[in-house]
């Protein structure tokens, strides 16, 4: 039928867009790991970008919220595009494996040199055997019930974004009760 047909194109398409979401970021990260791209690094206003970025989040699913608690006017040397990109994957990595009514929280705050950025969820957790296998390329942890799979490629940019930053991101979880993923990196590069 007609609405079959249309059903079937919008899973084409939808299927296409993740395969080329996937093919870009491998993409991105071999080029990062080879040091063909180089990254952008500028002054800038992170308290505005974290803002615009949580702000312009598209409806979240099974009924999450987030919240922003932002430390307004922080500068700080950082590649923007990356940086976006890091915030990203962490917000949709916390919507991915949340729980339906769930929160998803982004708090940013500079203390004494150093950004401090952490996305927290109340989502299903990470088991404590599977906290060191997070960061490898491809590897996903059970997702929510309903929830759309992602390529396991997230958390492993995430990585690799902080440490071209001179920063390091962690991980704090509990099953059951949810994740804080936290990025550390100096404002300025001398201090790295």
């Amino acid at each position: 039928t007609a609405e079959q047909y249309e059903d079937a194109i919008e899973v084409i398409g939808r299927q296409a867009g993740r395969r080329s979401d996937l093919i870009a970021q491998l993409l991105q990260m071999t080029r990062l790991e080879q040091g063909t791209q180089s990254i952008s690094m500028e002054q800038a206003d992170i308290s505005s970008l974290v803002e615009v970025i949580c702000e312009e989040q598209p409806a979240l699913p099974r009924g999450i919220t987030l919240q922003a608690d932002i430390q307004p006017e922080i500068e700080a040397w950082f590649d923007v595009t990356l940086m976006s990109r890091l915030l990203q994957n962490l917000i949709n990595n916390a919507a991915r494996y949340g729980r339906e009514n769930g929160h998803i929280w982004v708090v940013l705050r500079c203390v004494e040199e150093e950004v401090i950025l952490s996305v927290r969820d109340d989502g299903i957790g990470i088991p404590a055997d599977r906290l060191d296998k997070i960061w490898k390329r491809f590897y996903q942890v059970e997702s929510a019930r309903g929830a759309e799979s992602g390529a396991g490629l997230g958390l492993t940019m995430v990585r690799q974004i902080a440490e071209l930053h001179s920063g390091t991101v962690t991980v704090d979880s509990r099953e059951g009760e949810g994740s804080c993923f936290t990025l550390r990196f100096p404002v300025h590069p001398h201090s790295a």
